[in-house]
């Protein structure tokens, strides 16, 4: 039992973060489009990729916490 609540609580987690994530790639994309200086334009495209990278990791992290669940 403390075993499946230690897997939601993980489950829960990992949504949140994946979300944050999204949340701020979303932020990135939508302020790229406000700036016209191509060094910070630059930035917050470093930080997309940054994000992507993340998001990419966390969904295999989710995936393979699926797939040992059944």
């Amino acid at each position: 039992m403390a075993d499946q609540q230690m897997d939601e609580q993980a489950r829960r987690q990992l949504h949140h973060d994946i979300l944050g994530r999204l949340n701020g790639l979303m932020l990135c994309t939508a302020a790229i489009e406000s700036v016209t200086d191509r060094a910070e334009q630059l930035e917050f495209l470093e930080d997309i990729e940054r994000l992507c990278d993340k998001l990419e990791n966390l969904m295999a992290r989710l995936e393979a916490m699926e797939a040992a669940a059944s």
